[in-house]
């Protein structure tokens, strides 16, 4: 199935949108949790998996719809 440009632009635009507004709850999360004492090396292991695992995602989703 062949789908649009205008909906891949639309959908990652959106997508982008979800993520930004994710990406700020949690990065106050992660302040709180840090001044806590909680661990750097386990903050950016978490965002990098959670990062690479998302963009594969959105990825595969724009491949399949394209």
């Amino acid at each position: 199935m062949k789908t649009s440009r205008r909906y891949i632009y639309a959908a990652g635009l959106s997508v982008g949108m979800i993520m930004t507004l994710v990406s700020v709850l949690v990065s106050f999360q992660m302040i709180v949790y840090l001044e806590n004492g909680g661990s750097l090396f386990l903050v950016i292991l978490a965002s990098l998996t959670s990062g690479l695992t998302v963009g594969s995602v959105i990825t595969y989703i724009i491949h399949k719809m394209s």
